[in-house]
């Protein structure tokens, strides 16, 4: 195997070498034909440089793509989803249809890896996710990203389309694309996302805001933050105002300073002025004393590393 898929034979001399290999191996049992599936899977993942039209051809000579789909025809969800896997990772292309019909599976893992597949396999990329109803796990979210590093693809067209879907799984992939491709939010998309009803999508959101620096969202997160129910995300806030803010930050977060009796987000606030203004703490007091001895100690791990 390692001879075949290393050298430099051309097709003709390729399918002559598979065909003399299958006559002196067990190529018939299951076993075998598994085995090898498994040593192109494991060269195509994990060496870096092969050629991989090459691969795919092997794949092909072998005559396992009749094996693959011998297990994508299988009733049984298990051996479906390895066929699946099989063709995913060669890139082996099938019909649209055969996939897309698998989206609404009633297997979740059925439905999860077909999705998979037709992103990885596609043409169209991501036009699968246009009307996609299906809340996507963490875990094949970080697929879905991971297949497109691994391609590097450009930007869906239909990103902006994302943002306003009635799926939070397909918005908050939406946001982390925009991260990736460094492309920003407007005012009218960063207000739309804050006001939506799941946590998670509004955490996405304020971290977008903050690794894009979009300073042109500080007085929507000052006027956002009193409405934010989330304690994550009030100190997620927080943390992206010390990146965007300006000095209306700094009024807006010593107003709500000695307001705040939680230490954590007390910490942030502090750390959100500090960050914008080093300075301000120097001769900082509230005339209570038992209040400038908290924030006092709040200062110094804010403001030394060793103490952090």
């Amino acid at each position: 195997m390692t001879e075949i898929i290393f050298s430099t034979y051309n097709s003709k001399e390729l399918k002559k070498k598979i065909a003399d290999f299958k006559t002196i191996i067990p190529y018939k049992e299951k076993w075998c034909r598994y085995l090898i599936l498994n040593k192109l899977i494991h060269f195509k993942q994990n060496i870096h440089g092969l050629d991989q039209n090459r691969i795919l051809s092997i794949y092909k000579y072998f005559g396992l793509q009749s094996y693959s789909r011998k297990l994508f025809n299988d009733r049984r969800w298990y051996f479906k989803s390895l066929g699946i896997y099989h063709f995913q990772v060669l890139d082996y292309k099938i019909k649209k249809g055969q996939l897309t019909t698998l989206l609404e599976a009633k297997n979740k893992y059925l439905r999860s890896n077909a999705l998979i597949a037709t992103i990885a396999l596609s043409d169209e990329k991501f036009g699968v996710l246009d009307n996609y109803t299906e809340k996507i796990s963490r875990a094949d979210e970080l697929k879905i990203l991971d297949i497109i590093y691994q391609k590097k693809s450009k930007l869906p067209k239909n990103i902006v389309k994302w943002i306003s879907h009635s799926n939070n799984s397909i918005v908050i992939l939406a946001l982390k694309l925009m991260i990736r491709y460094k492309k920003e939010l407007d005012i009218p998309q960063i207000k739309h996302l804050l006001v939506n009803e799941d946590v998670l999508v509004r955490k996405e959101t304020l971290l977008a805001i903050r690794e894009l620096k979009i300073a042109e969202a500080n007085q929507i997160l000052i006027n956002h933050y009193p409405t934010e129910t989330n304690k994550r995300n009030k100190i997620s806030c927080l943390k992206t105002l010390g990146i965007i803010g300006n000095q209306k930050t700094i009024e807006f977060a010593s107003g709500i300073l000695t307001q705040e009796n939680d230490l954590e987000i007390k910490f942030e606030i502090v750390s959100c002025i500090n960050k914008i203004d080093p300075t301000y703490f120097k001769n900082f007091t509230t005339g209570d004393k038992t209040e400038d001895g908290i924030v006092g100690k709040i200062v110094l791990h804010a403001t030394n590393p060793y103490l952090n």
